[in-house]
């Protein structure tokens, strides 16, 4: 989640080897020449270190489908790890985070790897999907062994896991004890 284009930082530190690389992709219309461009952000586990490159895929593709090609991904990554490197006198991290709203292809994670492995041993393809048809409401104890709805929406950081793949998590919601008087906060509440 970011703020005004930074990158919050995490509460509870992670490994400071970890680097986080977001996917986005933009059509350009309205013009003869119609393109796709991919843009890479790139940033450490502190949320700093903020790069941002922007790769024109060309105006030659299906603009119903922004995936890119196994060689388009590649060198996407390629330059991302570039500009990491640049930053990091040359390390790479150990681990490496790739977040994108669209699914993943084979020939995508294919070009992933093909930049970034083996110097990185550990590499995450996940896919954010900003909605979903599912619906969490926040549980109170009631009378007994039952359980009311609770006033307040889910906790902002809630997680909850569907499958060993695949998990919904609120990155907006309830924040407990960040309002200036100490009480939860929630924005449309």
């Amino acid at each position: 989640t970011k703020a005004g284009g930074v990158p919050f930082r995490m509460m509870r530190p992670t490994e400071s080897d970890t680097a986080y690389l977001g996917l986005a992709y933009a059509i350009r219309g309205g013009t003869a020449n119609e393109f796709v461009t991919c843009c890479s952000q790139v940033f450490d586990a502190e949320g700093g270190g903020f790069e941002f490159i922007a790769y024109n895929v060309g105006a030659d593709r299906d603009l119903e489908n922004p995936h890119l090609t196994r060689d388009e991904m590649r060198t996407v990554m390629a330059r991302s790890a570039r500009l990491y490197q640049r930053r990091r006198a040359g390390s790479l991290p150990q681990r490496l985070v790739i977040h994108k709203t669209t699914t993943w292809r084979e020939e995508e994670v294919a070009g992933v790897f093909d930049a970034w492995s083996p110097a990185v041993p550990d590499i995450e393809c996940l896919q954010v999907r900003l909605d979903t048809p599912w619906t969490g409401v926040a549980l109170r104890g009631g009378k007994g062994n039952s359980a009311v709805a609770n006033e307040w929406p889910v906790g902002r950081g809630s997680l909850q896991y569907l499958s060993g793949r695949e998990a919904l998590l609120w990155i907006a919601g309830t924040a407990k004890g960040v309002a200036l008087t100490g009480e939860n906060y929630n924005q449309a509440a």
